[in-house]
């Protein structure tokens, strides 16, 4: 009997032709570095990233950015040449498969679509609480105050929102599930 390890290393049975898309899954982590050896291998690798935040510390206040897919990286092979290099790198779990155990190819549409969508590859999505924006507190004991976002800290999901209590400005950090869009 062949252990399920030794199982994942065999090259799919009808392996098909061509470069198409896949989906390798990495272990926690390990997505740049497993990114990093299948384009060593000739693969094209694609690792859509999404930013978090920015590092204000640097000089050049550069995004802070992590896999929008932990865990998994699309990679673009001929899989009969490339699947047993792939499988046996540092930092693989393996190839997307479902039931019999091979590899699903992704449809290139998709592929595109994200690419399309990701310049340089990193997403950067809309922030509703920009500075400037008006704002109500939804829950706790402020609730039903409107406010003013003076900065978000999307780091630590939490905002910095101005709220006129007793007749002036408090600036008070709120999590963002406690605020709308007034």
């Amino acid at each position: 009997m062949i252990s399920p390890d030794r199982e994942q290393m065999r090259p799919p049975r009808a392996a098909r032709s061509g470069r198409e898309w896949f989906v390798v899954r990495t272990r926690v982590r390990s997505e740049g570095f497993v990114a990093a050896q299948a384009e060593a291998f000739g693969a094209e690798v694609y690792l859509p990233r999404i930013a978090i935040g920015r590092d204000w510390r640097s000089a050049e206040h550069t995004d802070l950015t992590e896999p929008l897919f932990p865990g998994y990286l699309f990679v673009r092979l001929d899989l009969a040449e490339h699947f047993r290099r792939i499988s046996r790198s540092p930092g693989v779990r393996g190839f997307l498969s479902f039931g019999d155990d091979r590899p699903v190819p992704v449809e290139a549409d998709i592929i595109a679509g994200l690419q399309e969508r990701s310049p340089g590859g990193v997403f950067r999505p809309r922030d509703p609480f920009r500075p400037g924006a008006a704002v109500q507190v939804l829950s706790g004991p402020l609730a039903g105050l409107l406010g003013i976002v003076d900065r978000p800290l999307t780091g630590s999901g939490r905002v910095s929102v101005l709220l006129r209590i007793l007749a002036r400005q408090t600036r008070v950090e709120m999590a963002r599930e406690a605020l709308a869009i007034a």
